[in-house]
């Protein structure tokens, strides 16, 4: 296997950058950084055992329904401080990098993650050039779509979960 570099702006000469095309916004967890066995492993360490597709669960209350409220709001609190100790170690994913191209190519570029607060500011640590104008953890999936909204009328969220059932009118 010969390593090849990822494409830069260059390599599309005919693509015209257009700052008025619509906003592109990208989950975090799953998609730019590859955080499936670091939250398993969390959640592992904090006394849980997690269902095996824990990036999956953010909706439902597996937590709390196996081990009541409020050690479920102890374990939540455990599970967060390995996950953010462990985050600088995961892997980028390839549309990290893709998030910098478009960047590059003037369009409006953001990132919403339901992870603890704390971790965008450990990921842009991390990443250099840092692509995104605007990037907010802590916040689940209503309030995403919220955000969505917010940032403008139209746009693309880029998730590795099925969400189009919650996508604002002019978001795909």
């Amino acid at each position: 296997h010969r390593h090849r570099s990822p494409p830069t702006r260059e390599a599309f000469p005919s693509r015209r950058c257009r700052p008025s095309d619509p906003v592109i916004v990208f989950d975090v967890d799953g998609v730019l950084i590859d955080t499936a066995n670091l939250v398993s492993l969390s959640y592992r360490m904090a006394g849980a055992s997690p269902p095996d597709n824990i990036l999956a669960q953010e909706q439902s209350n597996w937590l709390v329904e196996s081990y009541g409220t409020s050690f479920a709001s102890e374990i939540h609190r455990r599970k967060n401080g390995f996950y953010l100790r462990g985050l600088r170690e995961v892997a980028l994913l390839p549309p990290m990098r893709l998030a910098q191209l478009l960047t590059e190519c003037d369009y409006g570029v953001g990132a919403l993650t339901a992870a603890p607060i704390g971790a965008i500011e450990i990921l842009r640590r991390r990443v250099d050039p840092w692509p995104f104008i605007t990037a907010q953890d802590g916040m689940r999936t209503p309030a995403k779509m919220r955000c969505l909204i917010t940032l403008d009328s139209v746009g693309v969220y880029i998730d590795d979960q099925d969400r189009s059932s919650d996508m604002p009118t002019g978001w795909r």
